[in-house]
């Protein structure tokens, strides 16, 4: 049973991106995700719908960032997806003019934005 999780643990150790430029393909993946996402949202009830699914990318998109930071003070090239940001952004303007949904949005990447700013504040 030991080596089973052993190999197991060793997989999933192997199948982590090592460089900046592979956590940065698992960032825009993510954020791509999560646009798609967004945009089949049309009112409060589908975004509310969503909730747990939008925080999840949420929490899992501020994971590689925290992580790919470590690679970037190595590299210094971390350059952002401009495109996918763009798009992000689009579908947040779109979504922050129904009603509510700032709000909700706001409450869904509380914990997430949290956590980033923890990751900030302990390398100050």
């Amino acid at each position: 049973m030991k080596t089973y999780f052993t190999i197991l643990f060793l997989f999933l150790v192997s199948c982590s991106p090592s460089t900046l430029s592979e956590w940065r393909v698992e960032g825009v993946s993510i954020v791509k995700d999560l646009v798609e996402e967004l945009k089949e949202i049309d009112d409060f009830k589908s975004l509310q719908a969503k909730k747990a699914s939008i925080k999840k990318k949420y929490n899992k998109l501020v994971g590689v960032m925290i992580e790919a930071e470590k690679y970037e003070q190595e590299q210094n090239t971390f350059l952002p997806e401009s495109f996918y940001s763009d798009a992000l952004k689009a579908q947040y303007i779109r979504l922050y003019q129904i009603e509510g949904c700032k709000e909700l949005l706001f409450a869904i990447q509380k914990e997430s934005l949290h956590r980033l700013d923890l990751s900030i504040t302990k390398k100050l």
